[in-house]
């Protein structure tokens, strides 16, 4: 998928295309680096990767090396992938990664997925040789606010319980991989949390054009629902993606990137709304009113009050059915009936969560489930916030 040149049209055509390359692997070559060091812990330096006509200064941002024309340095090889390799900062060093490359990465001539670099160090790429050289020290900044992702295989530990350790190796296989994607759409992933991830998305500024941040943080959510759907002998897994984009506090470690505050707990708690809602991906406003081209895609979901946070928050989902017919009336629907229940018009909501269609929508079910709770009278302090408990 070329993200630079996403809209609704070409994402449409995409949703019947298979969402990862189905590339080889060896999964035998050596492992090397992980977050955390055996060596002494070396002073923060600059670098730069020099090699194939290229030179170029390594900042903030991730590096993708590749033939497809979007990748940072485009490498015109049979012998590259279309995303080979990834070169980003994490805690304090530069690390690359092997993007389930066909034909691998040699680093100093030692097969490698995943590596700390250093100044004097050699990548080859195929037929493609690389040299890192030591640069001025790095002048760049992270943002002090971003877009947080989490996702979360829904009802794993019943999953893992039932299929065993191939079930296990399967998710952590594809978790592998959508850590590359996170990285080919510009983001960066943070940590493992069970099966399941967080990452963060316009920590650090993008080249101009292509998709905004909040366009690549949505492709990206969209992209790896649709993975987890399509694993061999395990069909139809619900991931489960919550995404917020709002002020961090990033704590900034040697071998380590780590971001607290509101907006990472919001983004947590957005994830397991999914499950009340039916949805898989949810989203807040704040996010909502930075997309563009994904806009299409998304639907107006409620207000509510999440545990742990008194101010409301107008949610929305990701919709993959907006663009299939009929789609308009099902979201004219709703919405009428989401008007009338937040201004406390119990009878008249109902009434109009009988169209025709919405009983197969879990969004309209929800709200109709929760109407049939309510008395025929709003009370007198209803404000159409819902008070959403955690989901256990």
């Amino acid at each position: 998928m070329d993200t630079d040149k996403l809209n609704p049209d070409i994402l449409a055509k995409y949703m019947a295309q298979s969402p990862l390359d189905t590339q080889d692997w060896d999964e035998e070559a050596t492992i090397i680096g992980g977050l955390s060091f055996d060596e002494e812990p070396l002073e923060e330096e600059g670098l730069l990767l020099e090699g194939m006509g290229f030179r170029h200064v390594l900042g903030l941002a991730p590096v993708l090396l590749g033939r497809d024309a979007g990748c940072t340095l485009s490498l015109n090889s049979k012998t590259v992938s279309r995303y080979h390799l990834a070169i980003y900062k994490f805690g304090k060093h530069y690390w690359m990664r092997d993007l389930h490359s066909t034909n691998g990465i040699l680093h100093n001539q030692v097969k490698t997925l995943h590596a700390v670099i250093r100044a004097g160090d050699q990548l080859q790429l195929g037929d493609q040789a690389f040299q890192v050289l030591g640069a001025p020290p790095l002048q760049e900044e992270y943002a002090k606010q971003c877009i947080v992702v989490f996702l979360d295989l829904a009802d794993s530990t019943r999953l893992s319980e039932k299929e065993g350790k191939a079930f296990t190796q399967a998710i952590q296989t594809e978790i592998s991989k959508l850590e590359d994607r996170i990285l080919v759409y510009r983001g960066l992933p943070l940590k493992q949390l069970g099966d399941g991830l967080m990452c963060a998305f316009g920590l650090y500024a993008l080249p101009a054009g292509g998709l905004s941040v909040a366009d690549q943080a949505l492709a990206f959510a969209w992209e790896a629902v649709r993975a987890f759907r399509t694993i061999p002998d395990y069909p139809h897994l619900r991931l489960r993606v919550g995404l917020h984009m709002g002020e961090i506090t990033l704590r900034h470690e040697e071998a380590a990137i780590d971001i607290f505050g509101d907006t990472v707990n919001l983004a947590s708690r957005l994830e397991y709304t999914n499950k009340e809602y039916g949805t898989q991906i949810m989203i807040s406003e704040a996010l909502y009113h930075e997309a563009s081209r994904t806009r299409p895609f998304l639907r107006e979901v409620d207000t509510v009050r999440v545990a742990g946070k008194e101010e409301p928050v107008k949610i929305y989902a990701w919709d993959e059915n907006s663009q299939a017919p009929g789609s308009d009336s099902i979201l004219s629907a709703y919405h009428q009936a989401l008007t009338l229940y937040r201004q406390g018009k119990f009878p008249q909501a109902r009434a109009c969560l009988q169209a025709p269609n919405l009983h197969k929508d879990t969004v309209a079910q929800t709200l109709a489930r929760r109407l049939h709770t309510l008395p025929e009278n709003a009370p007198e302090d209803w404000d159409g916030i819902w008070q959403l408990e955690k989901i256990t």
